[in-house]
């Protein structure tokens, strides 16, 4: 099902532009207990099937849950964003020095645009 939804995103012409900019796609990390009982993260099998597909673009698993908290789609934007507070770290942090990111999550909840 993962390579389905890799394969619609990558048929939007808008969304392949977008790719064009980044070096580096990572997914929103599970937490290890939530990710041992299901057995994956589809997260991270969408954002590898993504770079598979193009060029300029590496898969990296920078990103690790540190704590263990409450589902982002559950809760209001002010919420989400405290929710998530020293929830992270990054590991290997050489690998993305200097480098444009794209943070693959399968939830739509708030848009983030720091560029």
């Amino acid at each position: 099902m993962y390579k389905s939804f890799a394969k619609i995103l990558l048929n939007n012409e808008k969304i392949c532009e977008i790719l064009k900019n980044y070096d580096i796609i990572t997914e929103v990390p599970m937490y290890k207990k939530k990710k041992l009982k299901r057995g994956y993260n589809q997260s991270t099998l969408i954002a590898k099937e993504i770079a598979k597909t193009q060029n300029n673009l590496n898969y990296e698993g920078v990103i690790e849950k540190i704590k263990d908290n409450k589902m982002q789609s559950t809760l209001n934007r002010k919420e989400r964003i405290e929710n998530v507070k020293n929830a992270y770290k990054t590991r290997e942090k050489e690998i993305i020095f200097d480098k444009n990111i794209v943070l693959f999550d399968d939830v739509y909840t708030t848009r983030c645009n720091s560029k």
